[in-house]
């Protein structure tokens, strides 16, 4: 025994026997694998259908959006009438709709203290414009984009300007037969300033005063800002989860009742049939009729306002059945005039046109979605502004979450909220 100990040192026998443990411990592996193999189970061949249609029932608790988003936190707070009656004019709010409600009232989704704070931080970033006391300026430079997104791109010109003390300039006939605030300049030329692009990363954008002067052309979806990593919170601290009402009234509303023409006379409810031209395979809005029980519509009570102009509907489905030229910017405003007059809209899940008549109107409305079928209901009228259900990949004509709702770092707890209160 002590030559074997003199021969073979200590050190190299513990090295034997890690390698021999090692040699068994991998033979027992590869003879388990070997077993797990043989007696596998084959699975069929994986093959992803991105044009597969989703059965969705709204009706079920994980679905409804009753049940799953969050009531909007509003300030339960009071303001001197004086002072809402003055803000209702200032913001121009749609007091002629048939469905309005008065920020006193039972059903009102911001209070009459929200209505004045909000129409304040505009009238404090107007007499910042008089006293040339803005520290630079946003461009919104509307080149071929589709009327609807123009809306959005002005609004979202108004928000970095009102939030970071910039005057907003814009090519202001683009938007005719709108007829914009005073505070809106006129671009006379290329005023340039440093780019922010438009893409999926808008919501990370540079606003901040490192380039007093900026500019944008190219659409976003409309709510995308409630995002952004330095817009949101004081978004949110000055007009709530409501800028697109307040804002957008501001740019876009009338104090005078619209002509006969684009105001409804009774007081009914309203769907808005968009119909996506590049796609024949999304339902059409003469198709609607079966699935807007949902959203409490009821055949022969609904006005019908549409841009799909080869389709003929049957007599009796809905009270009127009024057209829309997508081509005409003129047929396009009388068209959102008509729908914001109406007792409660229902828009086309996607359509930016009906996005954006809901949120001016300020009453929870509903949505067709013409991919699943079936029409459901939003809890509150800022929602809607982004497709978050199932979308192929090639309706790029949509802004879809999986290509346009993205997180940089900061913008997460933005990001929530929006999921919170905004989704749908």
């Amino acid at each position: 025994m002590m030559v074997f100990f003199h021969q073979f040192p200590l050190i190299d026998i513990y090295q034997y026997i890690v390698l021999t443990m090692c040699i068994l411990f991998a033979t027992y592996q590869i003879y388990t694998a070997k077993m797990a193999e043989n007696s596998k189970i084959p699975l069929p061949e994986y093959k992803p259908n991105y044009f597969e249609k989703h059965d969705f029932d709204p009706k079920k608790k994980s679905a409804n959006p009753l049940n799953e988003s969050f009531p909007l936190p509003l300030v339960n707070r009071s303001a001197p009438q004086s002072d809402s009656k003055w803000a209702e004019q200032f913001l121009r709010l749609p007091t002629w709709s048939h469905g309005y409600q008065k920020c006193d009232s039972a059903d009102t989704e911001v209070s009459c203290y929200e209505l004045v704070r909000a129409a304040k931080a505009v009238e404090r970033w107007e007499k910042s414009i008089k006293s040339n006391s803005t520290t630079g300026q946003v461009w919104v430079h509307v080149t071929n984009e589709e009327f609807p997104d123009t809306l959005s791109m002005l609004y979202h010109g108004l928000q970095i300007a009102v939030l970071t003390n910039r005057e907003l300039i814009t090519e202001k006939n683009k938007f005719a037969p709108i007829v914009l605030p005073d505070s809106v300049k006129d671009a006379k030329k290329d005023e340039g300033g440093q780019t922010l692009k438009t893409d999926y990363t808008f919501a990370c954008s540079d606003v901040s005063s490192r380039f007093p002067n900026v500019k944008f052309s190219g659409s976003s979806w409309p709510q995308v800002l409630y995002t952004h990593n330095t817009i949101a919170q004081p978004l949110r601290e000055e007009f709530g989860f409501h800028a697109a009402y307040f804002l957008g009234n501001y740019l876009f509303g009338t104090l005078e009742k619209p002509g006969t023409e684009c105001f409804l006379q009774e007081n009914l409810q309203t769907i808005e049939g968009w119909r996506f031209m590049q796609d024949p395979d999304m339902l059409r809005p003469k198709d609607y009729l079966q699935y807007i029980d949902d959203c409490g519509l009821k055949k022969g009570e609904t006005v019908m306002i549409t841009n799909d102009n080869d389709s003929n509907f049957h007599d009796g489905d809905y009270r009127m059945v009024k057209r829309m030229n997508s081509k005409s910017t003129q047929s396009l405003v009388c068209a959102l005039r008509t729908l914001i007059s109406s007792k409660r809209i229902v828009q086309t899940f996607g359509s930016r046109l009906g996005f954006w008549a809901t949120a001016l109107q300020g009453k929870a409305g509903g949505f067709m979605n013409t991919i699943d079928n079936i029409c459901v209901n939003l809890t509150n009228s800022q929602q809607g502004s982004i497709y978050h259900t199932y979308c192929p990949a090639d309706k790029t004509w949509l802004y879809r979450t999986n290509t346009w709702f993205y997180i940089c770092g900061p913008t997460v707890d933005h990001a929530k909220k929006y999921l919170d209160y905004l989704l749908w």
